[in-house]
């Protein structure tokens, strides 16, 4: 492929250990769009059976996540804010479908996940769930990529290819029930989920400030736990390519340059 769409965490990742995913050293990528703006979408959610209803009460609990994936970051924050160790929780490293079927077999107490999957858990256990409430504001990012090479060999692809999700942005804010419809069908996922979660996201192009705060953030995280051997955080505008959201978006670019 010669675009990649990808989530935040993989990136930062990648730009402290270029043979981060794969068995060979890569060359650089350029970041030319974040596609959504969402901070809603990674949940903590319990088992009241278990004997929780408050975030302190995951002490001793077994707690399903996906490592490397966005939720390992937001659980580490989460983990912080409440005043709680690693050592505190016994983590399952499980795929997100696994945790949602383990989560309701009562095999784990607790799952750090993001949506749908989170509502899908939360309806098959009806009363006995319950999200957990937290005050961080994690910013879900979800990145179009290429490497530079390919970037500096075909801007105009990477200008159409833009266009075009400008313009499917604009048909999702003109025409909101036939976009849900659209969408459930081709993930194969229930219509009524991602109605309930469709206010939640915002479809927009952008290069914004935030999203280099979490890029820092992430891998401060990934250095401090040893996750990487690079020991300081990258200049992340050095993978940020400007030139095509700036002939189809400049205001959607807020990055301080």
């Amino acid at each position: 492929a010669d675009i990649a769409n990808v989530a935040d965490l993989p990136i930062s990742y990648s730009a402290l250990d270029k043979k981060k995913y794969i068995d060979f050293e890569r060359g650089d990528f350029y970041i030319i769009a974040d596609l959504i703006y969402t901070n809603k979408i990674q949940q903590v959610l319990a088992r009241k059976d278990k004997g929780i209803y408050a975030p302190e009460d995951i002490k001793g609990k077994r707690v399903g996540l996906l490592r490397g994936t966005t939720a390992d970051f937001f659980l580490d924050a989460f983990l912080t804010e409440y005043n709680l160790k690693a050592s505190d929780i016994e983590v399952v490293n499980m795929g997100v479908f696994e945790q949602v079927e383990a989560l309701v077999k009562g095999d784990l107490d607790v799952i750090f996940s993001w949506q749908p999957h989170i509502l899908n858990a939360q309806k098959l256990l009806g009363d006995n769930a319950i999200i957990l409430p937290t005050k961080l504001t994690y910013t879900t990012a979800w990145l179009s990529v290429v490497m530079k090479e390919y970037a500096e060999e075909h801007p105009e692809v990477l200008e159409k290819y833009l266009r075009a999700i400008y313009k499917a942005n604009q048909f999702i804010k003109e025409n909101r029930e036939e976009a849900i419809t659209i969408h459930a069908e081709m993930s194969d996922v229930d219509r009524e989920v991602f109605a309930s979660l469709w206010n939640d996201i915002d479809y927009k192009l952008s290069l914004s400030e935030a999203l280099l705060t979490t890029l820092e953030d992430e891998a401060r995280w990934i250095i401090r736990n040893k996750l990487a051997d690079q020991t300081e955080v990258p200049n992340f505008l050095d993978f940020i390519y400007f030139d095509a959201l700036e002939k189809v978006n400049p205001e959607g670019i807020t990055i301080i340059r």
